[in-house]
């Protein structure tokens, strides 16, 4: 609307955002004759002037309150959901929808209530994030308990068949 107002010579713009100004453009012509034609022109351009004059409030009051609204919805976004430690079974069934087991899952709960949900010293933001790394990381951490049994040295064969003992 202020666009086709500034392209008609309705209103003067100058600047951009919210430096904008606009100004009412008012044409009138003061003459001696009465010719009703121009008494008539200068009513229709009077009324055309104070449609101008609202519109320009309607938009400047539109434009007030789409910022205010875009100011609320920004710090919407900005609040934080606080952390919220999962249940036991929540951390277990995360567990086995990623493959992993319910086992798995329980380890996981029971590792971070035992430590306060710390990460290092901080405390945890995504629990989600910190099951897929446990995933993730899990093979790392498995022992092989069905190894070679170790072998022993040529030392302790040698004390083996000099005292009967290793």
């Amino acid at each position: 609307m202020r666009k086709e107002l500034c392209e008609t010579a309705h209103i003067k713009c100058e600047g951009y955002g919210h430096r904008r100004k606009m100004s009412v453009l008012v044409e009138a012509t003061i003459g001696t004759s009465n010719d009703r034609n121009k008494q008539q022109s200068l009513q229709v351009e009077a009324t055309t002037v104070a449609k101008v004059a609202t519109i320009g409030a309607k938009v400047a009051t539109t434009v007030a309150q789409s910022k205010e609204k875009s100011i609320e919805k920004s710090k919407e976004v900005v609040k934080r959901v606080r952390f919220q430690e999962p249940s036991l079974e929540e951390a277990m069934n995360s567990f086995e929808l990623a493959g992993s087991s319910r086992d798995e899952g329980e380890k996981f709960w029971n590792y971070y209530e035992a430590n306060g949900w710390k990460a290092g010293r901080n405390k945890m933001k995504n629990w989600n994030a910190a099951a897929r790394n446990w995933i993730k990381r899990s093979h790392e951490f498995t022992t092989n308990k069905t190894g070679t049994p170790k072998q022993p040295s040529q030392d302790q064969l040698e004390a083996y068949l000099k005292h009967g003992h290793l």
